[in-house]
């Protein structure tokens, strides 16, 4: 009779026990949910360290369930954030609810559509340049394959040294291949037309329209500032591009390249610039990458002189790349060798 009476008594305390960490593990829970609560969104999806702390502070496996379901999660489950929640204290059933309502990594974006440029050149080893950014050379075949351009219009150009530059515009069409053929020019050839008699250019009735052969593909000196700039003629197309850019600027793309278009008695276009800026900002030091475009005229081109005008910058911010005032500056160009005054250096 005794020992039926300790049996009953020992399992009325083990059922205390029970009952008193019970109702212990739902204090914490809802002590740690409303910690969590009071910083955090209404309905705002549960983060991998929130579901960390909430399974450090005591909060049971099966109510972390009933959170999750009723929250979602904000991260993927990844295998190094299924391995974080495991040591913090995660169930297996836990994590399986935690992978179901996780968001999922989407789909790859479908690769664009291929193409196929075969450029053919001739001299061998020219150097490519598609919508003015190197590609690489046509190598001792004279041949180079591109299938990585985009679809759509792109301007080809060929440069090799002792010729002259070309410039081609290509259709590129989706899941197509373009054979292209490019013949450069020799810069002899040229100036032996140069040599043949002419009318005069300065008496010309188009005076600083006509363009001297020996100005296309020669490198012109600005005297105002120095730089030099190759200057490339392509019917009523005129670009000049600086190319005496230092390495430092070269390393970071550095670039002025400018496109004039014939207009009544001027060329007139623009100069895109890609250079760095640096300012003083609120006693600190601002330097960034600015990618410009300006506006310039050309007057008048003789065998000796090209003079204009472009426009120069008077404000600008560095920080967001805005020119904020300009001004019209004349500018004259020589022969590269050759002073303003004439003769050489």
């Amino acid at each position: 009779m005794k020992s039926r009476f300790l049996a009953c008594a020992g399992a009325l305390v083990l059922f205390f026990m029970v009952a008193a960490l019970g109702a212990e593990q739902a204090t914490t829970d809802n002590k740690s949910e409303a910690a969590l609560a009071s910083t955090r969104k209404e309905r705002e999806p549960l983060s991998r360290r929130d579901l960390q702390a909430l399974l450090k502070a005591g909060v049971s496996p099966r109510r972390m369930e009933v959170l999750v379901r009723q929250y979602g999660v904000s991260f993927e489950m990844t295998e190094v954030a299924e391995d974080q929640l495991r040591r913090a204290g995660a169930t297996e059933p836990l994590l399986k609810v935690i992978r179901d309502v996780a968001p999922k990594h989407p789909a790859p974006a479908a690769p664009p559509p291929a193409t196929l440029l075969v450029i053919d050149s001739s001299p061998v080893d020219a150097q490519v340049y598609v919508d003015d950014e190197p590609e690489g050379t046509t190598g001792p075949e004279g041949m180079l394959k591109l299938s990585r351009l985009p679809p759509g219009n792109h301007k080809i150009r060929l440069s090799a040294p002792g010729y002259a530059d070309r410039m081609r515009n290509v259709q590129l069409s989706p899941e197509g291949s373009t054979h292209l053929v490019v013949r450069l020019e020799s810069v002899k050839r040229q100036t032996a037309a140069a040599l043949e008699p002419k009318p005069d250019v300065e008496s010309a009735p188009d005076r600083g329209l006509a363009l001297p052969v020996p100005a296309s593909g020669r490198v012109w000196k600005s005297v105002t500032t120095g730089k030099e700039y190759r200057v490339r003629l392509e019917r009523d197309l005129l670009h000049a591009e600086w190319i005496n850019i230092s390495p430092a600027l070269a390393k970071g793309g550095a670039y002025i390249r400018s496109e004039l278009r014939r207009a009544g008695t001027k060329w007139a276009g623009t100069s895109r610039l890609h250079l760095p800026c640096e300012s003083v900002e609120d006693n600190k030091p601002v330097r960034n990458w600015c990618l410009l475009e300006t506006r310039i005229e050309i007057d008048a081109i003789t065998s000796d002189r090209i003079t204009g005008r472009g426009e120069s910058l008077r404000r600008f911010d560095c920080r967001v790349c805005k020119i904020l005032e300009t001004r019209w500056a004349k500018f004259e160009w020589v022969p590269e060798g050759q002073k303003a005054g004439g003769g050489t250096r």
